[in-house]
């Protein structure tokens, strides 16, 4: 079997380009050689950069995204709850796919944040030391739970 050949770029449409996630996953693109259409609210702007198209508009909106999903290869997600919006999510997601099925793209990444009973990001879990319980001391004994 043969080397693999080089690899192809993509056209990759980028929801969240412009947050905190967004703008990582937007610099990586860029930089591996992808060329990527970016979804902005308005009012909201990315510097002209090399291999980077924005589309303005609202990521719940079908006729926008099917606009910014049309010709790519992929869609990246790292749109985040936005203030008190608790239905953003499930609505982008929704028309999000049905957008991706119109375009015939097959190919989604999203990448979110956890956020907890405060309203505010997670960090990563407190690492807190306790003593084993009983039902750890059998657990090693017997084994892992099948």
């Amino acid at each position: 079997m043969g080397a693999p050949g080089p690899r192809r770029a993509m056209k990759i449409a980028l929801l969240g380009g412009t947050g905190r996630t967004g703008r990582h996953v937007l610099d990586r693109a860029l930089g591996a050689g992808h060329d990527v259409v970016a979804l902005t609210r308005a009012g909201t702007a990315l510097p002209d950069r090399t291999g980077l198209e924005t589309v303005s508009g609202d990521a719940r909106d079908a006729v926008t995204l099917r606009q910014l999903v049309v010709g790519t290869d992929a869609v990246a997600s790292a749109l985040g709850p936005r203030g008190r919006d608790a239905g953003l999510q499930t609505a982008v997601a929704r028309a999000v796919v049905d957008a991706m099925a119109t375009a015939d793209v097959r190919r989604f990444v999203g990448v979110s944040v956890a956020y907890g009973p405060s309203g505010r990001p997670q960090g990563p879990p407190r690492q807190t030391h306790r003593r084993p319980r009983a039902h750890d001391r059998t657990r090693r004994r017997r084994g892992p739970a099948r």
